[in-house]
This record gives structure tokens, C-alpha cells and sequence, in this order.
């Protein structure tokens, strides 16, 4: 399902990560297992898998989401 929230040229979106020193995470079983520990404060499958993800690799996350910040500390709303 497309929700059109995501307006960009996905070839320069790709360049321009690489340009700015960002790097691909991959999703381990480890990460996707977490999911399920998760409380239900949001239901896009997507970004509860982002929100684990970071909680796994202790990473921060930015987002512009607000229902995503009660899960973690490492959420971070911009």
C-alpha cells in the first residue's frame, strides 16, 4: 500500500545519501524480533521495524512522527 507521504526522486534520494556519508542498515532477525516486543503506540508495520531497529543497534532516530517518541529515548522528534 502506498500512502504518498514520500515525494522524492528515489535515484537522487540514493546519491545524495551516499554523497552525505550515510550508510545502508541492514535488517537482522535480531532487529525484526524486536518488533514484537513493542507496545501498539503506532500501527505502519514500517516504522514500528525502524523503531526496533534503532532500539537493537542503538541508534537515534529522527522523525517528524509523533506517535514514535513514547517508544524510546533513541526517538527523537524533529
Amino acid at each position: 500500500m502506498r500512502t504518498g507521504r514520500l515525494r522524492a526522486d528515489l535515484d537522487e534520494l540514493i546519491d545524495e545519501m551516499k554523497v552525505n556519508g550515510f550508510e545502508e542498515l541492514p535488517v537482522y532477525a535480531r532487529c525484526a524480533k524486536e518488533v514484537a516486543a513493542l507496545p501498539l503506540h503506532h500501527n505502519d508495520p514500517f516504522d514500528r521495524l525502524i523503531v526496533a531497529q534503532a532500539k537493537c543497534e542503538n541508534l537515534r532516530l529522527l522523525t517528524n512522527d509523533d506517535q514514535l517518541p513514547p517508544y524510546s529515548d533513541l526517538v527523537i522528534a524533529v
